[in-house]
């Protein structure tokens, strides 16, 4: 061992591997995939992020609209410790044609009248 006590990359000791090994670098350093989170019968099913992108709208935006009620509410799937949101296509036509009349910006306290 070297001085001081530093360990060689991919030195084991005990039969214990301390450095990380060519196929956990490979596996961690994967491309993130949404389709990764969808169970296999949800294939079809949009994750937010797939949503977001189909609708030209920010994650968070899509998050606040479905918390207002004002689009459909999303199946939510159980994946490890992640709760992934996933609407079907039929609801991402309903979102589209709901985004249509939601004007953008803030309305205000008021609507946007003047007094005086």
């Amino acid at each position: 061992m070297p001085h001081g006590g530093a360990r060689k990359v991919g030195q084991t000791i005990d039969k214990i591997q301390y450095a990380p090994t060519e196929e956990r670098k490979r596996k961690h350093n994967a491309p993130f995939r949404p389709e990764n989170l969808k169970p296999k019968r949800f294939m079809h099913y949009l994750t937010i992020s797939e949503v977001a992108k189909e609708v030209r709208r920010d994650v968070t935006r899509i998050r606040a609209l479905e918390a207002e009620g004002k689009i459909p509410e999303a199946r939510r799937v159980r994946r490890g410790k992640l709760m992934v949101r996933l609407w079907s296509p039929e609801q991402v036509e309903e979102i589209k044609q709901c985004l249509k009349t939601i004007r953008p910006g803030n309305p205000g306290k008021n609507s946007g009248r003047r007094h005086g």
